[in-house]
């Protein structure tokens, strides 16, 4: 699912002002990993339109958070076709996209003040227009200039010029004008009808499309885009369901809590089933049967007009769901106040609906599951408007079922002639499956909650006790990874206990920020992710042995760790529930060390028996994914620290700093690293490969997680505090800030070494001048210290990108082995 780089042709007929700079996409061209890490910024985005909608929870904020999406859908959507017509990993392509990250983080983190006026000049309304005016524009000037056709095709291409720039101006207009209305005049009507007319304006743009003005010029590329933006969303669901009380960590953890949000879960779960398990492999193979202009109507109407319901749907359900949690946790019995209940079912059936509408035009079919499942919830809503929200959700994840069921009995020949073709579709696929991908969703909350732990606990001794729970959830990973890799099956048995991972981890990252306290009046935090930690490791032995043929050395080894392992955090849960004191948290923090002492060491086993893998694609693809997701958390931890903040050319200046730090470190990993450590996998043979698959990736992946994670958290001290005057910086912060930065590029540089046998005189100059700069920066104020932390890194990007000789030689080497 995901391009692995490297050479491409350049694009044909491509001006001589980028001809060489910008590279054609082909038939074969998969998702770029830039790409994906452009994606993770509307993560946030999404993010925020449902914190906007749950704070403003009334058909006015509804609406809002309806345009908004509209917008962002429109900005994604003209990136999504320029990247199927041009590398996006290739010549400039990759400085423009990370640009435009920046420039979606800004609009993301004013998406609270979206519609109202704020005192100056950068004022939320504003922030968004130009924002979308620069994404769009891009995106638009960039196809137009790259692709040189007839003169008719170039006419075709010109007029779709017209539609954005009248929904500029009426964004513009939205912007500037209501400030200045005279008094009587309702300026936050005139601005919701103004962005209303730019919205509408703009989709213009779409019907414009066709055979002439867009072509697809790879069906994997187009289809998995807009998978990877659904799975987007359903990771935003997850979040929003695990963030229903907040980022602070300090609510209640109750049995009505943990069971709102597996109920919750269970109806994501449903969802993503819906799409994924036929409806995306038989609608590609579909699409890449059809004739080039059917295949541009089709992925316009299809993929750009029909997945935004599906989107929409899953951002209301989103809002839905975290107000059901929310009023759930309050011990609240009465039924649903206002719009909440319309909310969460409305979402699901909008869902549905596009679902339908993909279907039909995709593959000339209803689908009967889907109509079912709307069918059937448009007939439970005026039952669940009369019913408390955590009976709302048993209905709703009922009536789900009742979905899934209908589609394994009453349609299952039918259903059984689609995973045929689902199958044949999917045959061959090395990477990561849907499956896991989904899975990992959930990791993506539980690294916001270490963050969320650290801060909580404030310290030095906090922070390491953070790394260390963070050290189990990653082991735990790695186990659950190890064995997707080995055991390449859609079988029931498989799908079911992945989606009781997925379950058990989201009520651990609940309660992770209550590790070492206990909330009066709730469930003790070290319990629960005890209990849950080692339910884990159990499913996963359990899967180990349905598979069969394990070594019995790696088994008993595995068996004799989880248990010593399990013992040893039980006894921390005891011991916690003793009065708080220096001793007793020493003792708590020991027995967290041993637990992940004994599994790291102990499972470091030597020889090719632990580490043997099916697919080395796919375990390469796996920790690419997880790092992903690892800096998806820095673009969260980003956007909250100023969530809420008067905007300030400070605060907006800021985030743009932190954006482009965190471009850097990403550079860093994805643009050599991991292509030439892929091949140095396929070169080798046996124990060697076990072992580096073991050392590279296991061991030294965990501390590069942990320094954006520590990364983020000083990123969160240092932007909590712009607002303050005078400066409030924090010797933690500031060390958290530099220290995660050096002990990712330390990792970095290890992981490098580890494959190639090669020190980078670049990142080993970067260390140092960041450990450097974080001696004498202290007394600076925090924007200053944002600033040479992400100058510095942009500088030695850029050295190494054109001086780099040897990794550029490395990257561009052909392999020479098959795996």
């Amino acid at each position: 699912m995901v391009d692995g780089g490297g050479p491409a042709a350049a694009g044909t007929g491509t001006p001589g002002l980028l001809r060489g700079r910008v590279h054609a996409g082909d038939d074969g061209t998969a998702v770029t990993r830039v790409e994906l890490f452009f994606d993770l910024f509307f993560v946030y985005a999404f993010l925020e339109v449902s914190r906007l909608m749950a704070a403003d929870f009334s058909l006015t904020g509804l609406y809002q958070g309806t345009l908004l999406v509209l917008l962002l859908w429109r900005a994604w959507t003209s990136c999504s076709w320029l990247g199927n017509t041009v590398r996006m990993d290739q010549g400039i392509m990759t400085p423009v996209v990370c640009g435009l990250c920046v420039v979606v983080l800004l609009m993301a983190v004013t998406v609270p003040t979206a519609f109202t006026d704020e005192p100056g000049l950068l004022t939320g309304p504003l922030v968004i227009a130009v924002g979308f005016i620069l994404v769009r524009g891009t995106a638009q000037l960039l196809f137009g200039a790259v692709i040189r056709r007839t003169e008719r095709e170039r006419v075709s291409i010109g007029r779709l010029w017209t539609p954005l720039v009248c929904a500029s101006l009426f964004l513009l207009a939205g912007a500037l004008v209501p400030p200045r209305l005279p008094e009587g005049v309702d300026p936050d009507l005139v601005r919701l009808v103004l962005v209303t007319a730019a919205v509408t304006s703009d989709f213009g743009t779409l019907r414009a499309i066709n055979g002439r003005s867009r072509r697809i010029h790879s069906v994997r590329h187009w289809t998995d885009r807009h998978a990877l933006i659904i799975l987007v969303a359903l990771g935003e669901t997850i979040i929003s369901v695990g963030t229903s009380l907040g980022f602070e960590g300090t609510a209640r953890i109750t049995v009505p809590v943990i069971a709102a949000s597996m109920l919750g879960m269970v109806v994501v779960a449903i969802l993503w089933w819906s799409y994924f398990d036929v409806a995306k492999p038989v609608a590609e193979r579909a699409l890449h049967d059809a004739g080039p202009v059917e295949q541009t109507l089709t992925g316009r109407d299809a993929y750009s007009l029909w997945h935004l319901p599906m989107i929409s749907g899953l951002i209301l359900l989103a809002m839905g769901l975290k107000q059901s949690v929310r009023t759930t946790a309050a011990e609240d019995v009465h039924p649903w106040r206002g719009i909440g209940a319309l909310v969460l079912f409305g979402g699901v059936l909008l869902y549905l609906v596009g679902l339908v509408g993909f279907q039909r035009r995709v593959l000339r079919i209803w689908g009967r599951g889907p109509l079912l499942g709307a069918a059937a919830t448009l007939l439970v809503l005026p039952l669940a408007a009369l019913t408390p929200p955590l009976g709302s959700l048993a209905l709703l994840t009922l009536t789900m079922t009742v979905m899934v069921v209908a589609d394994q009995t009453v349609f299952r020949q039918r259903h059984r002639v689609l995973h045929e073709l689902a199958d044949e579709s999917l045959a061959g696929e090395a990477g990561a499956t849907p499956k896991e991908l989904f899975v990992d969703l959930v990791f993506v909350f539980v690294f916001i909650q270490v963050v969320v732990l650290m801060g909580r606990e404030g310290t030095w001794h906090g922070m390491f006790r953070a790394l260390l729970v963070l050290g189990l959830v990653w082991w735990a990973w790695c186990t659950y990874s190890s064995v997707t890799n080995s055991v390449r099956s859609e079988a029931s048995f498989l799908r079911i206990t992945l989606l009781t991972i997925l379950g058990i981890a989201l009520v651990l990252g609940i309660a992770l920020p209550q590790t070492f306290t206990t909330i009066p009046g709730g469930l003790p935090g070290s319990v629960v992710v005890a209990v849950c930690y080692v339910a884990i490791r159990l499913l996963l032995v359990a899967l180990l042995c349905w598979r069969g043929g394990i070594d019995p050395r790696v088994f008993r080894r595995t068996v004799v760790t989880m248990i010593v392992a399990g013992a040893l955090l039980g006894g921390a849960a005891v011991v916690g529930d003793r009065p708080d004191t220096a001793a007793t948290a020493t003792i708590v923090t020991a027995l967290w060390a041993g637990a992940l002492a004994t599994e790291m060491v102990g499972n470091y086993q030597p020889g090719p028996v632990s580490w043997q893998m099916n697919s080395i694609e796919h375990w390469t693809e796996r920790f690419e994914l997880i790092m992903l997701i690892a800096f998806g958390q820095v673009i969260v931890a980003i956007g909250l620290s100023v969530d809420w903040q008067e905007l300030s050319a400070g605060v907006l200046a800021a985030v743009a700093l932190s954006a482009l730090g965190l471009a850097a470190l990403w550079w860093a990993y994805f643009d050599t690293d991991v292509i030439v450590t892929q091949r140095s996998m396929r070169r080798r043979k046996g124990g060697d490969r076990a072992a580096l698959a073991r050392d590279a990736y296991v061991y030294l992946h965990f501390p590069m997680v942990c320094g954006l994670l520590v990364y983020a958290f000083g990123l969160r001290t240092n932007l909590m505090v712009l607002s303050s005057d005078p400066y409030d910086s924090t010797l933690l912060g500031h060390v958290a800030l530099y220290g995660g930065v050096a002990i990712f590029l330390v990792a970095n540089q290890l992981f490098w070494w580890r494959s190639c046998r090669q020190v980078s005189r670049y990142r080993v100059g970067w260390v140092v001048t960041v450990l450097g700069l974080a001696l004498v920066t202290y007394p600076l104020p925090e924007l200053v210290d944002l600033a040479l932390l992400s100058l510095t890194g942009l500088l030695f990007t850029v050295v190494e990108t054109f001086t780099g000789r040897e990794r550029r030689r490395l990257r561009a080497r052909p392999t020479t082995a098959a795996g």
